[in-house]
Formats: structure tokens, sequence, C-alpha cells
């Protein structure tokens, strides 16, 4: 169920890059449905990917998604074919940097008070996230746990329990994401480390 309040999202915008490409990650398993063709035939132009939509346009494509057990599906696509671009321009090595820039990059998709993704360290390898978004459960679920799986997340458990959920009642949707590590992101963690270390004097000027 996406969620909706009254006016929640009044005036809110989408890019059309992000609209379009889950327009076209759903066609393929449902079909060019009146509802999905209306919303991409707006989007038909070259320079449509450029041009702010109203929010509205994406939630009817999550209904559309939700309505045929496909959310889980949309946040595996974008997180593999998509956000990896984005994240190697932030400079990602490590999954909770990868988490980190989801939060900080949700609002460059968007226009007006769409909400927030807000990403707290809880202990080695786990941590929290609250969302205020529109972002149905399972896409982010899934967008989460296929973004830090690229970057050598291991066993990955998210932990989001009814009563931490805005279909609940609750004010913000809360997971906890925990993973463990492979050789090679130890590897790179322990580079990383090594390169702040270098960045950083010992002692002060």
């Amino acid at each position: 169920m996406i969620i909706r309040r009254k006016n929640t999202f009044e005036g809110c915008q989408v890019i059309g890059y992000a609209l379009k490409r889950t327009g076209d990650i759903l066609l393929p398993f449902v079909g060019n449905r009146t509802d999905l063709a209306k919303v991409l035939a707006s989007l038909e132009s070259d320079s449509a990917e450029k041009r702010w939509f109203p929010l509205e346009h994406l939630l009817e494509l999550f209904d559309i998604a939700e309505r045929n057990d496909l959310t889980r599906r949309v946040g595996v696509h974008w997180a593999g074919n998509f956000l990896r671009s984005f994240l190697r321009q932030k400079d990602v090595q490590l999954p909770e940097q990868a988490l980190f820039a989801i939060s900080r990059l949700f609002p460059e998709f968007h226009r007006g008070d769409v909400g927030k993704i807000r990403v707290q360290p809880v202990d080695k390898h786990v941590v929290e996230v609250s969302d205020t978004t529109y972002a149905p459960c399972g896409y982010l679920s899934a967008l989460m746990e296929r973004t830090i799986a690229g970057y050598g997340a291991e066993k990955i458990r998210i932990e989001h329990p009814p009563k931490s959920c805005r279909k609940e009642g609750a004010p913000s949707c809360k997971y906890v994401v925990s993973w463990e590590e492979n050789d090679l992101l130890r590897m790179r963690r322990k580079q990383y480390e090594n390169t702040l270390q270098s960045v950083i004097p010992d002692k002060p000027f």
C-alpha cells in the first residue's frame, strides 16, 4: 500500500528519468495496460527525462507494482541497473556509505516535501533506517538489500517489525539493516581506513 494522506504530496514533483525507468521496469511484467501507457505516453519526447512531472504519476506506477506484487522487483532493478551508476559518482566504497548516499540522493529526484530517508549507525555493520517518504516497504527493502550486496555485504538481514510500519499507524517505517563482510569488502575497508589515516594529521598544525 502506498502511504497517502490528504494533501501530503500536493505540489510535489519527480524527475522524468525516475518516472521513465520505473515504467520501463514494469512494462515487461504487466504489459502496456491503459494506466501504464498513459504515464509512459507523457515521457515520449527526447527532453522528458530531464523534465519534472507531478509525483502522482510515480505513485500510480507504484500502485500498479503493488497490485501485481512487483514492488520488490522494482527495487531490485533500480539498485542493479540504475542506482549503481549514481553511487559511483558519489565515490561510494562501503555498504553503509551506500545507504547514506541513497538518503542524500533521494531529494535529487524530487521537488517538494516528499519525506526523508534517515540512516543512523547502530553498531558495526548495523544501521537503522527511518523512512517517511511514499516508498512501499518492499521496494525500499529490496533496494537497500541489492545495493549493499553490490558492495560486498553478505548474509544481509533487513528487519521491519509490523509495529514500525506506517501501514500499522507508525509515524515512519523503521528498518534495521545488518550484514557480514566478504574478503574483498574487508580488504576495501582496510584500504579506505588506511587512506583516511594518511590524510588526517596525527597532530594539529
